[in-house]
């Protein structure tokens, strides 16, 4: 409409100003804008409390900001939208003459400008401050925006539209708090609530323009009702209420909320009726504003309950700094522990804790300190190797899932350090062992093992070692994707990845989990699958124990039958020989996938293993070892179970107790600088004092293994799809006064291997968790973008940081 014609319909023109006319189209000049932050902020709330989250101040702070910023930005993007496609209207309404469109202040073009610049500024403010999964829960916002300045042409009831809108902000707001997009039952209500009030607020601001509205054929449920204004409201404001509370309830929110947010609701509803007078088109304008102002109330009232309850630091402090007459928050064990202190109970104070947890287990084995005795020295000495034996406060043995959950809420409670073990195979001091700065938490009797009905899948306790897995698996005809040595615990070595001898054929043992049993730092215990927590799914898949204990693994299974298998020893002046014939075989023969591979090459040398998952003799694929003519028969050619075959493959290993300790590196396939890096390993291991010996493990790594993970779901390491070697090596010692001496020789033979790897082009970044060494930078190999994610899950699932503030030790993001 040209400026002349707004003249004769009356319109008033303005100077024209076109920043302030973007200003204006934005809603920056009024308080529009809040109705919209409001439900985003309800959202997070309702988020956090449903769904147990307890979040850092920092962590608070980025979300409401994010939230403000990206809102702002939608609601100013689709503003600008909404006048430019209502300007022709605008102009014969009254209250909407001296917008900037009709008003002059501004020129179509110039807002179409404004509008196309604020659409990549709204998804770039929404990614840079919520994330990118938040930017996915704001699309559908986005289009119905788009899709709503044409309703009020087409159908009577365009609040409907505008009130699923506003409403659908719920789900940005839970998103930037959960950071995922399945799983949002729980906040339907407060939508379905959100969305009641919306279309109830917005019938209320219509009954300022009916008369102008019906002049100009604009359609609104404010004309549709005409005369049953106050009834339609009195419906609506039922449904809030109820809806309300229903969200309320599945948030399991605190008498906070109940009484000063749903109560307060309820008892303003009556007033905005009966205050409409709809005769009187400023009136509607008034219960409007009041709907703003009832609107940040609660806003105020959800983030006070969210403040007081799921804020880390606050409620730590209100929870230690509360008298003995209000120790309810605490667990029933800590309250009877300090029975007849006058303070609240004590932190960090390992000897405290461990009488909590006493209590809490009931007693008996379950909890043993050391003046128990020999039972408390054989939990201890259940580590591989004797430099992992150290003496902690006590150890904890909880019977299963729930009581690990109870145990990992008394230990937060108490702010006391601990560790978690598995099996103990991991030979790094302060990996599954404390000292008495804290306590062992041990999942030895968390040993479930349930085959599902359809022999597909079986579900297996963190406690269970690998052989009575098999044990249970094998003479029923399955095998699952497990350890190369039965003494090994399942927990940690799932966690590190898990090289098996099938994960040629079928991958890494993580990208076989079909879903883990977590307990988180709040007690909450979870499951993560592809379908539940898939953040965490995928985090868990090598991002180790940076997220809670995972207590049950349901591991995909895989029939296997009978397999052949040999051992041939060679001399260790024919070492150049078989690593070269492993290369070729690295190369080539790992083409089969039913082919798999052992080497350990000793101060005697090289003993292979080679073993083929079917019942034939001599395989091609071992051809390059076949070729070497000189070998002696170390184990003959046999055909068995894969039983049998573990057995053959352990009898190698030194016995649990021998100081331990070892490294790993990583690079592609290069049979010479494969023969430059053993004598790089032999020349450092000739310095070791007489009674001490190292061992040479080169594990060959095909292509189909590192695609097997992204087939399966996806992981976090990183790994090259190239064929590649996993260097794993080893120093075992007795005496104790050698330590400084072996760890000092390990970090210079990593050093010069990877230099020599770098300066020969063959080097990877990649390091193997499982046989990583304790100063090895394992996360950070993983790449850039997947640190990135392991730290949001981990600060999503554990937003106090328990893991990182009081786990002993391991791979650890604090150490980044």
């Amino acid at each position: 409409m040209s400026i002349k014609a707004r003249q004769e319909t009356s319109s008033p023109i303005q100077p024209r100003n076109t920043l302030r006319g973007v200003w204006e189209l934005a809603r920056f000049h009024t308080r529009e804008s809040w109705l919209c932050w409001y439900p985003a902020i309800w959202g997070a709330c309702v988020a956090a409390s449903s769904q147990n989250v307890v979040l850092e101040p920092y962590a608070f702070l980025k979300v409401i900001f994010g939230i403000w910023v990206s809102v702002t930005a939608s609601h100013a993007a689709f503003c600008t939208f909404n006048d430019i496609c209502d300007q022709n209207l605008d102009v014969h309404v009254e209250r909407c003459k001296v917008r900037p469109l009709p008003s002059g202040m501004i020129t179509t073009r110039y807002a179409v400008l404004a509008f196309l610049l604020w659409i990549p500024t709204t998804v770039w403010a929404t990614w840079a401050t919520l994330g990118e999964k938040a930017v996915v829960a704001f699309v559908p916002i986005w289009i119905l925006s788009f899709v709503y300045p044409f309703m009020k042409r087409l159908m009577p009831f365009p609040q409907v539209v505008l009130g699923a809108t506003i409403g659908a902000a719920v789900f940005p707001g839970w998103v930037a708090i959960t950071q995922q997009l399945d799983d949002m039952g729980d906040a339907i209500p407060l939508f379905l609530a959100t969305a009641c009030w919306v279309v109830y607020f917005d019938v209320i601001y219509a009954t300022q323009d009916t008369p102008d509205d019906e002049k100009i054929g604009v359609k609104s449920l404010a004309i549709l009702i005409a005369g049953h204004v106050q009834t339609f409201l009195s419906v609506l404001a039922v449904l809030q209420v109820a809806l309300f509370a229903q969200a309320a309830r599945q948030a399991r929110s605190s008498l906070i909320f109940w009484v000063f947010g749903v109560c307060v609701w309820a008892l303003n509803m009556p007033w905005h009726v009966i205050s409409l007078d709809t005769s009187d088109r400023r009136s509607g304008g008034r219960v409007f504003k009041a709907n703003i102002k009832l609107g940040l109330y609660m806003t105020g009232v959800s983030l006070a309950e969210l403040v007081v309850n799921r804020l880390a630091s606050l409620s730590a402090l209100l929870a230690y700094a509360a008298p003995r007459a209000d120790q309810g928050a605490y667990d029933p064990a800590i309250i009877e522990a300090n029975k007849g202190a006058l303070s609240a109970p004590p932190r960090n104070d390992p000897a405290f804790t461990c009488r909590a947890l006493r209590v809490a287990m009931g007693g008996g084995d379950s909890l043993l300190t050391s003046d128990v005795g020999e039972a408390y020295e054989d939990l201890i000495e259940d580590n591989y190797s004797s430099t992992c034996w150290l003496r902690a406060a006590c150890v904890v043995s909880p019977a299963n899932t729930t009581q690990v959950a109870r145990v990992v809420s008394i230990l937060n409670a108490l702010d006391t350090k601990f560790s978690i073990r598995s099996g103990g195979h991991k030979q790094n001091p302060g990996y599954g062992s404390i000292g008495e700065s804290g306590v062992l938490v041990s999942l030895t009797n968390v040993n479930t093992l349930s085959l599902s009905k359809d022999r597909t899948t079986i579900k297996v306790g963190s406690g269970n070692r690998w052989q009575s897995v098999y044990n249970y698996l094998v003479p029923q005809g399955l095998v699952a994707i497990g350890g190369r040595v039965g003494i090994v615990g399942v927990g940690g070595f799932m966690l590190g990845g898990g090289l098996s001898y099938h994960s040629n054929q079928y991958g890494l043992a993580m990208d076989n989990v079909k879903s883990f049993e977590v307990v988180l730092a709040s007690g909450r215990i979870v499951i993560a699958s592809s379908t539940q927590n898939s953040d965490l799914y995928r985090a868990l898949r090598g991002g180790g124990a940076n997220f809670g204990i995972v207590t049950t693994f349901e591991l995909q299974v895989y029939p296997q039958g009978p397999m052949s298998f040999e051992a041939r020893a060679y001399g260790l002046n024919q070492t150049a020989e078989v690593l070269t014939a492993l290369a070729e075989f690295n190369n080539v023969g790992m083409k089969d996938p039913l082919s798999s591979f052992g080497l350990q090459i000793q101060e005697t040398g090289p003993i292979v293993l080679l073993q083929y998952s079917t019942p034939v003799h001599k395989p091609d694929c071992f051809k390059p070892f076949y070729d070497i003519p000189s070998f002696q028969q170390y184990f003959p050619a046999t055909n068995g179970s894969f039983l049998d075959a573990l057995a053959l493959a352990g009898g190698g290993f030194a016995p649990v107790g021998v100081r331990t300790y070892g490294e790993t590196f990583t690079h592609t396939v290069d049979a010479a600088f494969m023969i430059e890096a053993y004598q790089i390993f032999a020349a450092e291991i000739a310095k070791l004092p007489e009674g001490a010996s190292g061992t040479w493990i080169p594990n060959p790594i095909s292509v189909n293994i590192a695609k097997r993970g992204l087939r399966n779901g996806g992981n976090v390491i990183g790994l090259a799809q190239v064929p590649q070697q996993w260097h794993e090596w080893f120093i075992q010692w007795s005496d104790p006064e050698l330590d400084d001496l072996i760890y000092s020789i390990s970090n210079t033979i990593t050093t010069k291997l990877v230099k020599a790897a770098k300066k020969r082009g063959t080097f990877l970044p990649y390091v193997f968790t499982n046989t990583a060494g304790t100063h090895q930078e394992v996360l950070k190999s993983f790449g850039d973008a997947n640190v990135r994610t392991i730290k949001q899950v981990a600060s999503k699932y554990d937003p106090g940081r328990m893991f990182q503030r009081l786990q002993n030790d391991g791979q650890l993001i604090r150490n980044l």
